[in-house]
């Protein structure tokens, strides 16, 4: 008789899984995704192309662990696709204005891109290295696996109690 009191949701924790890991994906996805709208993520290469071309107006370094995070303004705002990585979703272009880029902290790297930035009237600011950074990488990577982890057990005690 309790088979008949079951349905196939219950006896099947995985679709209740499955379910949750689209959820928070799609939570991450669409959250994380509004504010990389203004911001276009750029490789060293392309960073000193658009230094070059005179199209950066100021530029910040902040050190991030083993790297060093350059950020900045163009002086006029480009168009960019925007790479979603989903194949269903198409790119659609957009107006940045803002950039980021990764280098290597090395002391030549940072020299050239400092006498490039100066050469070319670009404003160079120096941050601190942010120490809440790590943190909320940690949380906002692992709080979502605890959530689905919480679910998952809480559906296979439910599932195989009955």
């Amino acid at each position: 008789m309790n088979n008949r009191n079951n349905n196939g949701f219950v006896r099947n924790p995985f679709l209740y899984l499955l379910i949750i890991v689209a959820a928070v994906t799609g939570f991450q996805y669409f959250f994380a995704g509004n504010g990389a709208g203004q911001s276009q993520q750029i490789n060293y290469t392309e960073l000193v192309k658009e230094i070059k071309n005179n199209n950066v107006k100021n530029i910040s370094y902040q050190p991030n662990g083993s790297v060093i995070e350059v950020a900045g303004t163009y002086n006029k705002a480009k168009e960019s696709k925007e790479d979603t990585g989903i194949q269903f979703f198409t790119p659609r272009a957009q107006k940045v204005s803002r950039f980021s880029s990764v280098i290597l902290p090395s002391d030549i790297t940072v020299n050239e891109l400092q006498k490039l930035a100066a050469d070319h009237k670009a404003e160079i600011t120096i941050k601190r290295e942010s120490s809440s950074g790590m943190w909320i990488t940690i949380l906002t990577s692992i709080v979502p696996f605890v959530i689905v982890m919480f679910f998952f057990f809480s559906m296979m005690n439910q599932g195989g109690g009955g």
